[in-house]
C-alpha cells in the first residue's frame, strides 16, 4: 500500500495511476486507507479477486496500459520489476536536443476481424526506425517486427504456429511515440470446415439403417 503512493509520486505526472483493490477489508479500513493515500482505494466482495486471481496468492499484481492491455501481472511485490513495466508503457519525461518529435503513426489493421492474413499499416517518415509488436488480449507478446509503413502477419507465433481465436493488439513504436489498434481473429476457414465436417460425420452415424 505505501509502495503505490511512491509509485504515484514518482509517475503520477506522466499519466500513471495506481489502483488498489481490498479483498474482504471493513468499510472502515478502506475510509482509513482512502485517507492515507492519494489513489483511489476500492473494496472487492470477491469478484474482481475471482476473475483476476492466478494461484489464490496475495498481494496479486497489474500493470495494464492505456489501451487495457495486460502488460504485466504476478504473485508477490516485485518492485524493481513493477517499475520497468511501468516506465516502459509511460511516455518519455523529456525529448534529447536536437531531436525532433514526430507525430505518433496512424495504425490501421485489415481485414477485422480476420481468419487470415492482417495487414498492419502505419504512417511514418521515411528512414524512421519502426518496432510492430503484436499482443493477445492477456498481454502476452505474440510477434515482432521491423518494418517500414506496413507488415503482413499471417497469424503465427513465433514458432510457426497459429494464434488462438481473439482479441489482439498491434503496437507500432517509433522515436515519436506509439500507437495501437486492436482486431479480432476468427477461426480459420479449415477449422471451420473441419467442424462442418464432422457435424456431417455425426450426423451420418446416428442415422438409422
Amino acid at each position: 500500500m505505501p509502495r503505490l503512493q511512491v509509485f504515484l509520486d514518482d509517475y503520477g505526472d506522466r499519466g500513471f495511476v495506481p489502483l488498489c483493490v481490498n479483498l474482504w477489508q471493513t468499510w472502515d479500513v478502506i475510509k482509513t486507507y482512502t485517507r492515507m493515500y492519494q489513489y483511489p482505494v476500492l473494496r472487492d466482495g470477491g469478484g474482481v479477486w475471482n476473475a483476476y486471481k492466478i494461484n489464490s496468492y496475495i498481494p496479486l499484481n497489474y500493470v495494464i496500459d492505456t489501451a487495457g492491455v495486460v502488460l504485466y501481472c504476478a504473485e508477490g511485490f516485485s518492485e524493481s520489476t513493477i517499475r520497468g513495466y511501468i516506465e516502459g508503457a509511460l511516455p518519455p519525461v523529456g525529448v534529447e536536443e536536437g531531436k525532433t518529435l514526430l507525430p505518433a503513426p496512424a495504425v490501421t489493421a485489415t481485414p477485422n476481424p480476420t481468419n487470415g492474413p492482417v495487414t498492419i499499416r502505419f504512417e511514418q517518415a521515411a528512414g524512421q526506425p519502426v518496432d510492430v509488436c503484436v499482443y493477445s488480449s492477456t498481454g502476452t507478446l505474440v510477434r515482432t517486427f521491423e518494418s517500414q509503413g506496413s507488415v503482413r502477419w499471417d497469424l503465427t507465433d513465433g514458432s510457426g504456429r497459429r494464434v488462438e481465436n481473439g482479441l489482439y493488439f498491434a503496437e507500432v513504436t517509433t522515436a515519436a511515440g506509439s500507437a495501437q489498434v486492436k482486431f479480432s481473429v476468427l477461426p480459420s476457414v479449415r477449422d471451420d470446415l473441419r467442424g462442418t465436417a464432422g457435424n456431417a460425420g455425426r450426423s451420418a452415424s446416428s442415422a438409422p439403417a
